[in-house]
């Protein structure tokens, strides 16, 4: 009972010291880089795990912009379009992607050139 104790009292300690070294190498500065053009040429019958892939990145950072043009709206065709966009290029029945992912590009991020050519593209297919 003492052996089991003290290993899950060791346990707590590690995760606890993990946990706290790396608070310091966190940076605030985002280098996004977005998928290379026509993925999809080279997804070698992978195509719903790249495009599943691609889109659970993108949710991570909904709200990243790389460049901003004033306080609320950001350059057109940002990172968050070009990942959409493989990720409909790759899977082009996943719906979500066209849903969700245009109305976080016209409401969070305010890239209504990217969001624009998203939903044409959703409407087309």
């Amino acid at each position: 009972m003492k052996t089991i104790f003290l290993s899950f009292l060791s346990l707590i300690f590690f995760t606890i010291s993990v946990g706290t070294s790396y608070q310091g190498s966190v940076t605030s500065v985002k280098d996004l880089i977005e998928p290379p053009p026509q993925i999809e040429h080279y997804s070698f019958g992978t195509r719903p795990q790249l495009a599943d892939s691609f889109w659970l990145r993108s949710i991570q950072d909904l709200d990243y912009c790389e460049q901003q043009i004033s306080k609320n709206t950001c350059k057109g065709n940002s990172w968050l379009y070009h990942m959409l966009d493989a990720a409909t290029n790759l899977d082009s029945n996943y719906e979500i992607v066209f849903l969700a992912g245009g109305l976080a590009l016209t409401v969070i991020i305010s890239d209504y050139e990217g969001a624009s050519k998203l939903f044409d593209k959703g409407v087309k297919t």
